[in-house]
């Protein structure tokens, strides 16, 4: 249950061939020079909902704040926990990331999600 008024409806079709928003370069690159960009689709009530796309690279993964499920809608790549735990994601994996995770996205082939955010 969360507080508040409830929301519309919202529909996408196409989340997985829709344009993003202009690609910027990852903040804190590991490795490569990963960009990334988003549209944010849905924001009520202290969840968000929206697609986010980064092409290959490696770069830090921290949910500072919020919980994170999401699903993969194409392209391949890894996250790794800072606990060693490691996640192969390719079309169709879902990942539930809690609140205080960190570790390392390693980007093998342009990777697209829709996610939902959790905010604490």
């Amino acid at each position: 249950n969360r507080p508040g008024q409830a929301a519309p409806t919202a529909f996408l079709a196409n989340a997985h061939a829709m344009a993003l928003g202009e690609q910027k370069p990852r903040a804190n690159p590991i490795k490569g020079e990963p960009q990334e960009s988003t549209a944010e689709l849905w924001v009520h009530n202290g969840l968000n909902v929206g697609v986010w796309e980064a092409t290959r690279g490696s770069f830090p993964a921290s949910r500072d704040g919020y919980d994170e499920v999401f699903v993969c809608l194409s392209g391949v790549a890894t996250m790794t926990g800072n606990d060693g735990v490691r996640y192969d994601l390719s079309a169709g994996s879902v990942l539930f990331t809690p609140s205080g995770f960190t570790g390392r996205w390693d980007v093998a082939e342009t990777f697209r999600k829709v996610y939902c955010i959790i905010k604490r």
